[in-house]
């Protein structure tokens, strides 16, 4: 039934494409076609309200489908139904919020559009269906109200010869679609009860019955989306919808726009001069390198602005400078100021190899470096201002044929500065190290992170075995007494317990990024872990959307690809006779599974036929499960892990981390 929304959003999206002459027309060329359309759109928009008839745009308020015919299996769906009279009001109050257009050598778009709101009416007729367990046949009236609706549809077109004129075609469409909730009321003349029960569960898990009936939906709504766009757009020629382009004013000496110039196809593979004509294009390219090309996502090199830079070198000859050196917010000049020395093209083998000289590079940005030079001790933050000279770089860049061009697949760059170099650090100052194992931390926040990330991630192979150093005990596998997860709000209502679990997988965890407030006293790192194994006993009992669940014995369990991200506030704890330790104040986890599967075994008393439809339900379902069990299970998480960090910390001092 929720077919109907997806109808509208075709409506729109199509309707919005609509371009007669006393409408507002947009240039086929134009760099900024896509704020163009929007432009009209908004111009258009009032008469979509009546609809226009002369070129096949339905009126929108409300907007009438007199007939669909819905019929899919799918898991947990089955569906045969006939649905007349429907109506819909709302969806001429739709915002696009996305629109991007590609019109080089093919027609592809891709738009993203809101609709507040949107009630829907029809009349139904129903058979042979069901929605996870339950069955929703039946005849009657349904009326429905949705909120927070998000389309995104993507689509490809084609011109076609009619009449001695071209029309747009489409190709494809492919859509999208997000509901934020949804209320629905039945006047159902043959099952009444079943209805008000079926209308009852979907009230009362909206969310759950429309991920079911998303691709339903969505494979529906672009089917109907691609009829509407090409009874709309066989009424009204291409050269009306995009015409030619009008010489402006705003251009470079050569008379193209910096757009244009980034768009032309100037040096072609199959030259023999192509290697003149890229030196060509590359000079005249320098004012657009240095400004950027925002449409084209280029950024400006005059200056690059690089986010950090990790340096690292502990193998110079007889060990005469050791150092690990963070530099954040860098900026570079000096880029676009380059000569070619040699550029060498090989057509058959899509390469390009050459050398540049860069006369002049200067760098500003901040730093921290830690680390020895002839065995003295070296700590130092602040800013730093560089200066290079007599700079070249060997460039060696290999491309793919895209659309009878070549485009850039891969590229490496080595820069080598043998001029005189002009270093000034600037507020400079010593820092106070952080010993970590092996690895001696700089105070600075960032680095700090840095460090801490490098540091973790070179113990974390240990844990297999355990640090007996740190006495941290073998977790591969890990062995956890006891979990317990209880929700009793919104679809599912579950008592559980899990006694006994092994857990394999936490030894082949990497830490992506470790971020440090020192004046918080608060850690927060981003884990990813590839894959877990759990095996143990439970114990359960409950409702999953209206399903019972009962049972007692082993579970096995697998998730894959986790994101975690756990958030700790450090503090004191008092030690007799000695100075503080470092205490876990608090722990907070946040995580994301990618995929999972699990069984339990002896469902349901042993009964082998429920227990294996439940188990079916809920591997088809885990995303479902996981979203609704979120929170019990990071609460449960945190419980686990919240023993293990007091152990962990309590080892270190607290005047060794802490600043007060």
């Amino acid at each position: 039934m929720k077919i109907l929304l997806i109808v509208v959003v075709c409506a729109v999206a199509a309707s919005a494409k609509i371009l007669p002459d006393d409408f507002p027309q947009c240039k086929r060329d134009d760099p900024e076609l896509d704020k163009c359309v929007l432009r009209a759109v908004d111009e258009v928009k009032p008469r979509l309200l009546n609809g226009i008839p002369e070129v096949n745009v339905p009126a929108l308020e409300p907007f009438n489908v007199p007939t669909l015919k819905l019929d899919r299996t799918a898991p947990n769906l089955r569906i045969k139904a006939t649905l007349k009279n429907i109506k819909a009001y709302g969806g001429s109050n739709f915002k696009i919020e996305k629109l991007k257009l590609n019109l080089n050598n093919k027609y592809v778009g891709e738009v993203k559009l809101t609709i507040p709101h949107l009630m829907v009416t029809a009349d139904y007729d129903v058979r042979g269906s069901r929605i996870l367990t339950l069955d929703i046949s039946g005849k009657g009236k349904f009326r429905s109200n949705f909120t927070g609706i998000t389309a995104v549809a993507k689509g490809s077109a084609k011109p076609v010869d009619k009449d001695g004129l071209e029309y747009l075609q489409t190709d494809k469409i492919i859509m999208k679609l997000k509901i934020g909730n949804g209320q629905i009321a039945v006047d159902d003349t043959e099952r009444p009860v079943a209805a008000s029960s079926a209308a009852a569960f979907f009230n009362a898990s909206p969310t759950t019955v429309l991920e079911i009936l998303y691709p339903l939906i969505e494979e529906s709504g672009a089917a109907i989306c691609k009829a509407y766009f090409n009874k709309i757009f066989s009424k009204i020629p291409l050269s009306e919808v995009l015409v030619a382009r009008v010489p402006e004013h705003n251009t470079t000496s050569d008379g193209d726009t910096i757009e244009e110039i980034a768009k032309k196809p100037v040096c072609h593979y199959s030259d023999p001069n192509v290697a003149d004509c890229i030196k060509r294009v590359a000079e005249q390219a320098k004012t657009l390198l240095a400004h950027g090309i925002p449409s084209f996502n280029i950024q400006p090199l005059e200056p690059l602005k690089v986010p950090s830079i990790r340096l690292r070198q502990h193998n110079m000859p007889q060990g005469r400078f050791k150092y690990d050196a963070w530099l954040t917010d860098l900026t570079l000049n000096g880029l676009t100021n380059f000569t070619f020395n040699k550029l060498d093209v090989y057509p058959e083998d899509l390469k390009v190899t050459g050398n540049i000289s860069l006369p002049r590079l200067v760098m500003f940005g901040e730093y921290v470096v830690i680390g020895e030079f002839q065995m003295l001790p070296v700590e130092s933050t602040g800013m730093l201002a560089a200066n290079f000279t007599e700079c070249s770089a060997a460039l060696n860049a290999v491309g793919a044929k895209v659309h009878k061009r070549i485009v850039i697949r891969d590229a490496d760059v080595k820069l080598k500065c043998s001029g005189p170099l002009m270093a000034n650090l600037k507020e400079a100052h010593s820092t106070t190290g952080e010993m970590v194992g092996s690895f001696i931390c700089p105070r600075e926040d960032k680095a700090l992170g840095h460090c801490l990330r490098d540091a973790f991630n070179s113990y974390v192979p240990q844990l297999a075995t355990g640090v007996p150093e740190y006495g941290v005990p073998p977790c591969e596998p890990l062995h956890i007494p006891t979990i317990s997860i209880k929700q009793s709000a919104g679809p599912i209502t579950v008592t559980s317990s899990y006694t006994d679990v092994s857990v394999r997988g936490p030894s082949k965890m990497q830490v992506k990024k470790v971020e440090v407030d020192s004046k918080k006293h608060k850690v927060v790192a981003s884990l990813y872990i590839p894959e877990l194994r759990m095996k143990g006993n439970y114990n359960l009992k409950g409702q999953l959307f209206m399903l019972p669940i009962e049972g007692d014995g082993i579970f096995h369990a697998k998730y894959d690809n986790i994101d975690a991200t756990v958030t700790i506030i450090l503090g004191r704890k008092r030690r007799f006779n000695s100075v503080d330790a470092l205490a876990c104040k608090s722990l907070e986890v946040k995580f994301h599974i990618g995929n999972a599967s699990m069984k339990l075994e002896n469902l349901f008393g042993g009964d082998g036929e429920l227990g294996n439809a439940m188990n079916k339900f809920l591997n088809e379902n885990w995303e479902k499960l996981s979203n609704e069990l979120q929170a019990p299970m990071e609460k449960a998480l945190q419980d686990v892990l919240k023993p293990l960090a007091d152990h962990a910390f309590g080892i270190l001092d607290a005047d060794d981390i802490l600043f007060a």
